[in-house]
């Protein structure tokens, strides 16, 4: 059987995240969706924010993820994509950003998610680059400020979050 051809942001209720940024992927439809199948990696569960943390600013997921990464050093900020109900019989599937911690567990400080599969970044690179793009850009990965540099990257030991949960994923 095979699975329905997809438009970009939108996918069938009960289709994991991954057969999704597969075929997005080789649908060669937004580097992203490539780099993030390659580099990323699924997470747990979304929890409950840490005491003391409040939700952020609707569609600001970006910097609410790196407040929240930055206040509580124990969570690491990550990016890539997660995926949302919409209804009974389809998901919306975005570009976001979010908190985890080393076991996986999705800390979401903008909107509560069904599935996320992402690249954790390394606090030291995420903060710095942060502080480069204000107040014109938020994504590390579409940082069009720097010319998207994640994209030229030949090596992840800059910015890469080694993760003690699972394993990467090689979509």
């Amino acid at each position: 059987m095979t699975r329905p051809r997809r438009e970009a942001g939108f996918t069938v209720r009960n289709d994991s995240i991954e057969h999704y940024l597969a075929d997005m992927s080789k649908q060669k439809v937004w580097w992203i969706y490539e780099f993030v199948a390659k580099h990323g990696r699924l997470f747990g569960d979304c929890r409950p924010l840490p005491k003391g943390c409040v939700q952020g600013q609707p569609k600001a997921c970006f910097w609410n993820a790196y407040v929240l990464s930055s206040l509580r050093t124990e969570l690491i900020y990550v990016e890539g994509f997660a995926r949302r109900a919409l209804g009974d019989d389809a998901d919306f599937v975005t570009h976001h950003a979010w908190a985890a911690d080393q076991k996986g567990n999705v800390y979401d400080p903008t909107w509560k998610g069904i599935e996320y599969f992402g690249v954790p970044f390394k606090p030291e690179y995420a903060q710095r680059t942060m502080k480069r793009m204000i107040p014109t850009c938020f994504s590390l990965l579409d940082n069009s400020v720097e010319q998207f540099p994640l994209r030229r990257s030949k090596s992840t030991k800059m910015w890469l979050q080694p993760m003690t949960f699972g394993k990467e994923q090689r979509l």
